[in-house]
Formats: structure tokens, sequence, C-alpha cells
């Protein structure tokens, strides 16, 4: 059995764990290994990394390490999951992760060249044929809210526009919005509050429909783990030092790449109504972003 560590002396508690569980399945086949057993390692700070990166308070990071990170790392298939206690040392000698920094972009990216996206939903199982594939007519709108790095947002007005847009060609649109704005109305748009508060939730939705829209966002990669079919907008953004041309093309995807996943597209131009129902119409007339092309 193949032992990770996923290390919060070094790691945050929020969705970068995405990369970590992707480079955990590609060193399972590599190994050949049956099960994983993924060990959460307490940081110095109160069980967490001692810097001033968001979430800034404790509850906060509590929150995102029980809402986001533990359930996300449940969703990896074969997976035992361990938050320890205490530290101690390395138990296991097939082991990876032990005082390593285990995330980011060019990690999941390594992943995803080899075809890994790894992630399902424990509740899928009971929903076999409800919604899947190009008969679905779903499409989910997911909008980061966030208090860090705010650049990074989605143009609030310009989604409005596109979810009007996109529900006048005959979709229904489902949007999800921050958990601070879990339950509150997108204009006349009705919000899935379960989606925006329960990981669970949020991927069965995304699981479930037709196409999943977001701007660069970690629940954007939490959707291509999940293997679901995306376009993410706005991927640049220059005073976020994870947001740059530069940055990408250090990870491996300089702008204007693509990921290897047809069903899983990058948008490279900010989130104008205009990018967002241009990009939809050449996905609905179309495009090699239609569901049936991901795996099972």
């Amino acid at each position: 059995m193949l032992t990770a560590y996923y290390d919060l002396s070094l790691s945050p508690p929020t969705y970068d764990i995405v990369a970590f569980l992707s480079h955990v399945e590609l060193w399972r086949r590599r190994l050949g290994d049956r099960k994983t057993r993924i060990v959460m390692l307490p940081g110095p700070a109160s069980g967490f990394r001692a810097d001033k990166l968001w979430p800034h308070t404790l509850p906060e990071r509590v929150k995102m390490r029980d809402r986001v990170a533990l359930p996300m790392a449940r969703m990896l298939p074969n997976a035992e999951v361990i938050l320890a206690a205490a530290r101690g040392p390395r138990q296991a000698e097939n082991a990876i992760g032990y005082g390593e920094r285990l995330y980011g972009l060019k990690v999941q990216l390594a992943a995803l060249a080899e075809g890994i996206r790894p992630l399902r939903p424990r509740g899928e199982e009971k929903n076999q044929g409800l919604g899947h594939g190009p008969a679905c007519n779903v499409v989910t709108i997911t909008l980061r809210e966030a208090e860090h790095w705010p650049e990074r947002n989605s143009d609030l007005d310009a989604w409005h526009v596109a979810a009007c847009a996109i529900r006048a060609m005959g979709y229904c649109v489902q949007v999800v919005r921050d958990a601070r704005q879990a339950g509150a109305f997108f204009g006349e748009f009705a919000t899935s509050p379960a989606a925006s508060l329960d990981l669970e939730a949020r991927a069965q939705l995304y699981r479930s429909a037709a196409l999943n829209l977001f701007v660069n966002s970690g629940p954007a990669w939490f959707a291509v783990a999940l293997d679901c079919p995306v376009l993410i907008f706005k991927m640049i953004a220059t005073s976020s030092p994870t947001s740059t041309g530069a940055y990408f093309a250090r990870c491996g995807l300089p702008p204007g790449s693509q990921l290897p996943a047809p069903h899983q597209r990058i948008v490279w131009a900010n989130d104008t109504a205009r990018a967002i129902v241009d990009a939809f119409r050449a996905w609905a007339d179309g495009s090699p972003a239609r569901p049936a092309a991901r795996s099972a």
C-alpha cells in the first residue's frame, strides 16, 4: 500500500490538495499498488503551516480542512484517509509527501499528461444514469467571490448577462456561489447552497452537468480532476503570482495552450459576457468539449 502524506506544515488546507491527490494517483498506478493510505499531517501553528496566507484565521483553516481538503481526499478511489492527531516520524517505507510541498498547477498538469483525473464523488454510484452525458441540459456557473486576490474574482455583471444568454438557448443554468454567499440569489437565478457548502454535493452537480463554467480557481481544477467537462476563463491576473503568463509557462501551460483532454478547455480571455457566450456557443455547436468525450 502506498502511503501519501499531505503535510500541513508546508501545504494549505484548501482546494490546492487537488494537485496532491492527482500526484498520489499517478504514483499509485506507477507502483501498481491497489490501495492508498492518505495521512494528513498537522503543522506547527495549531495544526497548520506558520504563514500569513489565506485562510488567515484558525477557524477558517479548520473549516477549509474539514469541508474541502478531507472530503476531497475521500473522493480518491481505494483510499483510506487519516487526519493525524500528532506529527510523528514517517511510518511507511513506501511513502511520498512527508516534508514535501506536493501541490500546485505543475504537479496536477504532470498527472493530467498521463490521463489522470481521478476524483469521484462517493455518492455517485447511487445516481448512475441520472443526468450524465449529452442529453443533460444543465450548465453550471461557479462564481469566484473570494476575499484573497479579488482581481481574480468573477465579473458578476458579465456572468449574469452570459447566464441569461445560455438560458435563452434552452439550457438550465445552475449557479454556485462562494460559501459566504451561499443561498443568495444571483439576479433572478436561484443558486445551489448545498453545492456552495458541501463538497460532495458540488462534485455530484459538476459530474451530472453538460458543461461547467469557471474563472481560474480552486473549484475549476477540482472539476478537472473529477473528469468533468469544463470551460475555464480569466487565467491571467498579473497581480497574483500564480496567475501570470510566466507562471503558467513555467508550469508547462503557456498562454494559448490547452489541457490534454478535449472536453476540458481553457479560454485565454477575460470573463467578458461576449467571451463567455462566444465560447459557449462554440461548445454548443459541436465543440470536442461535449461531455461524451470524458471517461466514465
